[in-house]
C-alpha cells in the first residue's frame, strides 16, 4: 500500500492593511475546496496528500544510449525577475483540462490559501524501506582504504581562478597546448604535493610532473592517455572498496527537480545524465529527497554547500547502485493553509473525511506542466511519431508569464526557424529549449530524433508520462462517474505484482481502496466494464492502438502501471492556529534543525484566539445589527482615514453625497412613470401568445388522430409485406450459399487443371485464394460450408505437398544424391580437387530447388501455412545434413582425402547459404510470423515474446549452429592427422645434440638441419595438398589451428626439453626463422606471429652473455623483492624491453638456465 505521512498547519489570522493592498494578488493564488478534497499533491485544504511514485521502469534500460554535447555554459541562471506561481497558472490549464473533476464527499467544506509562502508546502521523500528523507547529516564518509583520501579544503583553494580556467581548457582540448606549466612559489614538498593533488582531484584525466626551469619548480599537467582518457574522467583514482554511486540528500528551496540537477551539474562540470533520483518534486516548495551521482565524491559535492543558495546537500553515502524512478513508497507532506474560512465543524467533517475515505489519487496539475502547452500534448506527438509536431510545441510561442529569454528565443524562433539565432537569445543553455535548439544545431532540421535526444533521458520520458497521466485522470473520471466509490465486477485489482478482473462472485470481498487503474502500455490489462472500451477509444481519438504501444524507439515504448483509484493517507493530524506576522515560518524545517533555530512563536493564549476569531466574525457576519453598517464605517475610514486634517473635507464629501442623492431619486421617479406602460404591454403579448399555443395545440390533436387512423388501416397490408421481404431474404441467403459452394468448385477445378499440366506455382495461388475464402468464412454461421471449405483447402493442400516433395525427391536423385558416390565416379566431381566448382554448382542446383519452394509457398495467405511449408524446407535440409554425416563417417580413417575434403566443403557451403538465407526479408518476416503464432496459442507470455523479438536470431539458427559443430570437429580430425605425422616426422629432430653444436662463428655458411627436414617436408607437403582441397576460408582455419600445434609442441617437447650451447642455440633459431616460418609466409604477412613461444624462445637463448647476466639479475631481484623499487627495471619492461610478451617471467629463468655456457662471476 502506498504510505502517505501528512502534518498540516491550517491558520486564521485578521486581515492587514497588508493583506488589503495584496489582495488582487492574494486572489490569483490556488483556493482549493476540501470539501470535495480534489486530488492534488497538495490541493487538500489542511491534510496534505500524496502523488505515489508507482511508475514502472521500463522504462526503463538501458541506458543506454544518451548522447550530449558537452558544451562551456554560461553562468547566467535566473535571468530577468522572478515568476509568482499565480503568474505560472495564468495560462488557463485547469484541473478539468486535465481530467480532475470528480470528488470523494459533498460535505460543504473550506477554503483556504495553498502556498502562499513557498515555505508553507514541505515535501519528504519515503524511501522503498519505509525511511523518512531528512537532511541531518553534513559529514562526509571516510573511505576503508587508508591509502586514499579526497581533497582537503586546501585542495580547492591552492589553484587560481587563472590555472583553473588553463587547466580546464588543456582537460577539454580547447586549446593547441599539450601541457599547462603551474609555478610553485613556496617551494616545499607539502605544496607540490597539494598542488599534484589538487590538479588530479579536480580534472580527472590530467597527470603531474615536477620539472625545473631556470632555477624555479613548476608543476607540469598533461594529458595521462591522449582524448581517450577524458571519455570517463570518473574512473581514474577511485577506490574499489567504495561505491560507485555517491548518495545523498538534496535540501532544495523553490526549485524543481531538473532545474537542481542542471544546477549541480554545472557547477560539478558534469553531464546530469550521471544524476538518479526516484521522483521529482514540485518547484514552489521546500523539499528533501535522495539523490545519486557516478562517481563524484563526497568531498566535492559537500564543497557546493558554500557555492550554491536554496540548496543544502548531506547524508553523503557510498553504493554500488544507482536510484530509479519510482523507487519510493511515497512522500510525507507538511502543509500551510491560509486564510482558512468555515466553521470548526466544516473543517473537522472535512479533514475526518480525508483521514477515513481518503482522496481520489489523480495526478496533479504540477504533472502536465506551469505554461500554456501541456506536457502531455508533447508526449502525446512523441507516440504519434509526430516530431515536426514535438519541436513546434515545446518550441512555439505561447501566452502566459515566462522569463524574458525565453520569450525572445520563442519568438526568434517562430520568424527565422533558425536554431542558431534563437539559442543565442538564451543566456541559459540547460534548459528544455536550449538543449533542443543544439541538438538541431547539431544534427540538422531533418534530424529532430536525434536532436530531441541531446535532451536528459528523464526530461524526455517526462513527456511519455504526462500523457499517461493525463489519459488516467480521464478514465478514472468517467469510472468513478458510471460506477460511483464502490467495486463493480470487471474493475482491476492487485495480486502481488499481477492484476486480476473482480469477478461477480467476489465483488463484495473488495471495496474502493482495492481498485487499481492502468496506465496504458502493452504490458498492462484493461477493465472488462464499459471503461475498458473508453480506454480504447481515448487512444483512438489521439490516432495510438491500444494493443500496440510499443515506440519505433525503444525509450519511448509504454509498458504501462496499475495505480490505486483512491489513497487513503497515513498518519493524518492537523491543528488550526491563529498568527499575526504573515511573514514568519510556522515550523521549522530541516535546515533550521540544523542551524538550531528555534520554533516560531504563535498567539497561545485563549484571549488573543477569542479576540482574531471574534473579530473576524464581525467582519463576515451580522452586519445589518450593529450601529452603524460595516459598509459606512468602511466607507468613511477609507475617504476620511485617522488623519484628523482630513476632517476640514467633511463638507465638501456630504454636499457630494447629498447631489448623488438627489440624482438617484430623480431616476426613481423616472422609472416609476415608465415601468407601468411596459408591463401593460408585456401581460398583453403574454395573452396572445397563450391563444396561439392552444390554436397550434388543437390542430396538432386532429393531425395525431388523422395519422393513427391511417396506420390502423395499413397494418394488414404491412404484415403481409413483411412476410414477403422475409421469404425473399431467405431466398438470397440460398442463392449466396450455393454461389460459395460453386466458387470453391471452380477454384478445386483450376487447381486440379494446372497441377495436370504440371504449373505447381499457379496451383499455389490458386489454393492460397481458396484459403482466403476460409478466412472470410471464419466469422459466419454456416458450419457445414464453413467445414465443407476447410476440407477442401486441406484436401488440395495435401495434394499439392505430395507433388513438391516428389519433385523434389526426383531433383535429388538427377543430382545423384548424397553426392558422395563411388571413388570412380565422375559425375558429382568428387574425385576432382575439392575446389573444383562442380561441387558448388551441384550444391546451387539443389538451393535454387529449395527456393522454388520457397516461391510455391510465399502468396499462402496465413503464417501458419507459411510455417509449415517453411518446417518442410527445413527438413529437407536437416535430411541432407544427416546424410552428408553418414557418409562423412565413412571417409574418417581417409581424413585427408579429397571425399572427405569435398563433404567438408559441402557442409561450409550449406552453412554459408543458411546464414545468407537468415538476413533474408522473406525470412525475418517469417520469424516474426512464428512468433506471433506462439503469442496466439498463449504458449509463451508477452513478456516472453518480447524478449524473443528482441533477439538477434533466425528461423535457421538450429541448423546453422549443427552444420558449424560438424564443420569443427572435421577441421579438428585432419588437424590432428597431419600434427601426428609432423610429430612422427620430428623424433629424430628432438634428440638433436643441441649441446655440442658448434657455434655460428666456427661455421662458414648456416644450413639446415638434416633432423629438421623430415618434419618441414610434411609439413609443406600436407599445406599444399590441403590448400588445394579445401576452399579459402577452411584452409585458414586449417594451418592456424596447425601452426598453433606446432609452436607449442617445438616449445615443449624440443626448446624445453634440451640445454643449449651458442651454437645450438644459433641453430634452432636459423632452422625456425628461415625454414619453418616461410612454410607459412604464402598464407599471411607476418608467419612468426602464429608462433609466439618459439620466436620468444629463440630470442632468450640466443642473447649476448652480458645481456643475458643483466636480464637474469632483473628476474631475481625481481622473485625476491616484491615491493615496487622505482630505482630497479621491473622484469614485466624489461623482457618488453626484448620483444618477450608472451612467456612468463619464470618460463624465461627456465630458458635462462638451459644456456649452457655461462661466464664464471663468482656468484
Amino acid at each position: 500500500m502506498e504510505t502517505v505521512e501528512t502534518n498540516s498547519v491550517s491558520l486564521k489570522r485578521p486581515r492587514s492593511e497588508d493583506d488589503v493592498a495584496n489582495a488582487d494578488e492574494i486572489k490569483r493564488q490556488k483556493i482549493l475546496e476540501k470539501s470535495k478534497t480534489e486530488n492534488d499533491s497538495g490541493q487538500s485544504i489542511e491534510a496534505v496528500t500524496q502523488q505515489p511514485e508507482d511508475m514502472k521502469n521500463e522504462i526503463i534500460p538501458n541506458e543506454e544510449s544518451e548522447e550530449q554535447e558537452e558544451e562551456e555554459l554560461e553562468d547566467s541562471d535566473e535571468d530577468g525577475d522572478p515568476e509568482s506561481f499565480a503568474d505560472m497558472m495564468k495560462h488557463g490549464l485547469t484541473e478539468s483540462d486535465v481530467g480532475i473533476t470528480k470528488f470523494v464527499s459533498s460535505h460543504k467544506g473550506f477554503s483556504g490559501i495553498l502556498k502562499e509562502r513557498y515555505s508553507d508546502f514541505v515535501v519528504h521523500e519515503i524511501g522503498k524501506d519505509g525511511r523518512v528523507s531528512h537532511l541531518d547529516d553534513f559529514s562526509v564518509p571516510v573511505d576503508d582504504e587508508v591509502n586514499f583520501e579526497d581533497p582537503s579544503e586546501e585542495t580547492f583553494a591552492v589553484l587560481s581562478d587563472e590555472d583553473k580556467q588553463r587547466l580546464e581548457e588543456l582537460q577539454l582540448f580547447k586549446n593547441k597546448e599539450t601541457s599547462v606549466a603551474i609555478e610553485v612559489i613556496e617551494d616545499t614538498k607539502e605544496k607540490r604535493t597539494v598542488i599534484h593533488q589538487a590538479v588530479k582531484s579536480l580534472f580527472p584525466g590530467l597527470e603531474t610532473k615536477t620539472e625545473d626551469r631556470d632555477g624555479k619548480k613548476f608543476i607540469i599537467a598533461y594529458h595521462a592517455a591522449g582524448k581517450k582518457a577524458l571519455a570517463n574522467p570518473r574512473k581514474h583514482s577511485w577506490p574499489k572498496s567504495r561505491g560507485s554511486y555517491c548518495h545523498f540528500v538534496l535540501y532544495k528551496e523553490n526549485k524543481d527537480t531538473m532545474d537542481a540537477i542542471n544546477v549541480l551539474s554545472k557547477f560539478l562540470r558534469v553531464k546530469p545524465n550521471i544524476f538518479s533520483y526516484m521522483g521529482t518534486k514540485d518547484k514552489r516548495a521546500i523539499t528533501v529527497q535522495e539523490i545519486a551521482v557516478l562517481r563524484i565524491t563526497a568531498q566535492r559535492l559537500a564543497h557546493l554547500n558554500k557555492c550554491l543558495m536554496n540548496f543544502k546537500l548531506g547524508n553523503f553515502s557510498y553504493k554500488n547502485h544507482p536510484l530509479k524512478l519510482g523507487e519510493l513508497q511515497g512522500n510525507h507532506f507538511t502543509v500551510v493553509l491560509r486564510n482558512i474560512t468555515g466553521t470548526d465543524d466544516q473543517i473537522e467533517q472535512a479533514m475526518h473525511s480525508l483521514r477515513e475515505i481518503g482522496f481520489i489519487n489523480y495526478y496533479g496539475m504540477q504533472r502536465f506542466g506551469t505554461t500554456a502547452v501541456p506536457t502531455y500534448q508533447i508526449g502525446r506527438a512523441i507516440l504519434q511519431n509526430n516530431w515536426n509536431e514535438v519541436m513546434d510545441l515545446i518550441l512555439k510561442p505561447r501566452p502566459g508569464a515566462e522569463k524574458g529569454y525565453l520569450v525572445k528565443c520563442r519568438e526568434e524562433w517562430a520568424k527565422t526557424k533558425d536554431p542558431a539565432a534563437a539559442l543565442k537569445k538564451l543566456p541559459v543553455k540547460r534548459c528544455v529549449e536550449g538543449q533542443l535548439l543544439r541538438g538541431l544545431l547539431k544534427y540538422g532540421m531533418k534530424n529532430i530524433i536525434s536532436a530531441f535526444g541531446i535532451i536528459p533521458r528523464n526530461n524526455r520520458l517526462m513527456y511519455i508520462h504526462s500523457y499517461q497521466s493525463y489519459v488516467w485522470n480521464n478514465m478514472v473520471s468517467k469510472r468513478i462517474e458510471e460506477y460511483g466509490l464502490r467495486a463493480v465486477p470487471g474493475d482491476l485489482i492487485l495480486k502481488g505484482a499481477t492484476a486480476l478482473h473482480i469477478e461477480e462472485g467476489d465483488v463484495d470481498n473488495y471495496t474502493i481502496h482495492d481498485v487499481v487503474m492502468p496506465l496504458p502500455g502493452f504490458d498492462v490489462i484493461y477493465p472488462k466494464h464499459k471503461i475498458g472500451e473508453a480506454y480504447r477509444e481515448m487512444l483512438i481519438a489521439d490516432n495510438l492502438d491500444i494493443n500496440n504501444m510499443r515506440h519505433k524507439i525503444r525509450d519511448y515504448s509504454l509498458s504501462g502501471a496499475y495505480r490505486k483509484i483512491i489513497i487513503r493517507p497515513q498518519n493524518v493530524n492537523w491543528d488550526v492556529v491563529a498568527y499575526d506576522d504573515p511573514k514568519i515560518p510556522l515550523f521549522t524545517t530541516d535546515l533550521d534543525e540544523l542551524e538550531g533555530k528555534p520554533l516560531p512563536v504563535l498567539p497561545t493564549e485563549k484571549e488573543n484566539m477569542a479576540s482574531v476569531a471574534v473579530k473576524k466574525k464581525e467582519a463576515t457576519r451580522d452586519l445589518d445589527h450593529c450601529d452603524i453598517p460595516y459598509y459606512v464605517s468602511e466607507f468613511v475610514e477609507r475617504e476620511v482615514g485617522n488623519d484628523y486634517d482630513s476632517l476640514r473635507n467633511l463638507d465638501n464629501l456630504i454636499d457630494k453625497l447629498s447631489e448623488n442623492k438627489k440624482q438617484l431619486e430623480e431616476q426613481v421617479l423616472t422609472v416609476s412613470s415608465e415601468v407601468p406602460k411596459r408591463i401593460q404591454n408585456a401581460l398583453k403579448n403574454a395573452e396572445d401568445s397563450k391563444k396561439s399555443l392552444s390554436r397550434l395545440l388543437e390542430e396538432e390533436t386532429l393531425l395525431s388522430d388523422s395519422i393513427n387512423a391511417h396506420l390502423l388501416k395499413a397494418q394488414p397490408w404491412m404484415e403481409d409485406l413483411s412476410v414477403l421481404i422475409g421469404q425473399v431474404e431467405e431466398i438470397e441467403r440460398h442463392l449466396a450459399y450455393l454461389k460459395w459452394i460453386s466458387r470453391i468448385e471452380e477454384l478445386s477445378d483450376s487447381i486440379q487443371q494446372y497441377l495436370m499440366t504440371n504449373n505447381v506455382p499457379e496451383a499455389a495461388s490458386t489454393l492460397a485464394f481458396m484459403a482466403e475464402l476460409d478466412i472470410k468464412l471464419q466469422e459466419s454461421s454456416c458450419s457445414h460450408l464453413l467445414e465443407f471449405v476447410r476440407s477442401t483447402v486441406k484436401f488440395w493442400h495435401k495434394i499439392l505437398k505430395d507433388k513438391l516433395t516428389s519433385d523434389f525427391e526426383e531433383v535429388l536423385t538427377q543430382l545423384r544424391w548424397p553426392f558422395v558416390g563411388p571413388p570412380q565416379s565422375q559425375a558429382f566431381g568428387l574425385a576432382a580437387p575439392a575446389n573444383s566448382p562442380d561441387v558448388y554448382s551441384n550444391l546451387e542446383m539443389l538451393f535454387c530447388q529449395l527456393l522454388k519452394l520457397q516461391t510455391s509457398y510465399k502468396n499462402l495467405p496465413t503464417a501458419s501455412r507459411k510455417l509449415q511449408f517453411l518446417g518442410l524446407q527445413k527438413e529437407l535440409v536437416d535430411d541432407f545434413r544427416i546424410r552428408l554425416t553418414q557418409v562423412m563417417k565413412e571417409e574418417t580413417r581417409a581424413s585427408l582425402g579429397f571425399r572427405y575434403c569435398a563433404i567438408l566443403n559441402a557442409v561450409n557451403y550449406i552453412a554459408t547459404v543458411l546464414a545468407d538465407w537468415a538476413d533474408n526479408v522473406f525470412f525475418l518476416q517469417l520469424q516474426q510470423a512464428e512468433l506471433e503464432v506462439r503469442a496466439e496459442s498463449d504458449t509463451v507470455s508477452q513478456l516472453q515474446l518480447g524478449q524473443l523479438a528482441s533477439m538477434e536470431s533466425s528461423v535457421f539458427d538450429e541448423m546453422i549452429n549443427l552444420l558449424e559443430r560438424l564443420k569443427h570437429d572435421m577441421l579438428t580430425r585432419q588437424v590432428d592427422h597431419v600434427f601426428r605425422e609432423v610429430k612422427d616426422a620430428a623424433k629424430l629432430y628432438k634428440k638433436e645434440r643441441w649441446l655440442s653444436l658448434p657455434s655460428q662463428a666456427e661455421q662458414a655458411v648456416m644450413s639446415l638441419s638434416s633432423t629438421a627436414c623430415p618434419m618441414l617436408q610434411t609439413l609443406r607437403d600436407r599445406l599444399l595438398q590441403l590448400e588445394q582441397q579445401l576452399c579459402h576460408s577452411l584452409f585458414k582455419i586449417f594451418w592456424q589451428m596447425l601452426a598453433e600445434k606446432v609452436d607449442l609442441y617445438i616449445y615443449q617437447e624440443i626448446i624445453m626439453a634440451n640445454h643449449f650451447n651458442e651454437g645450438g642455440a644459433a641453430q634452432l633459431q636459423f632452422d625456425m626463422s628461415r625454414n619453418l616460418f616461410p612454410l607459412f609466409s604464402h598464407y599471411c604477412k607476418r608467419p612468426e606471429n602464429y608462433f609466439k613461444h618459439i620466436k620468444e624462445a629463440c630470442i632468450i637463448l640466443n642473447l649476448n652473455v652480458g645481456s643475458a647476466l643483466l636480464l637474469k639479475d632483473v628476474l631475481q631481484s625481481a622473485s625476491e623483492n616484491e615491493t615496487f623499487n622505482p630505482s630497479q627495471p621491473s622484469a614485466i619492461a624489461a623482457l618488453n624491453e626484448l620483444g618477450v610478451y608472451k612467456l612468463a617471467q619464470k618460463d624465461v629463468e627456465i630458458l635462462l638456465n638451459l644456456r649452457a655456457s655461462w661466464p664464471n662471476t663468482g656468484k
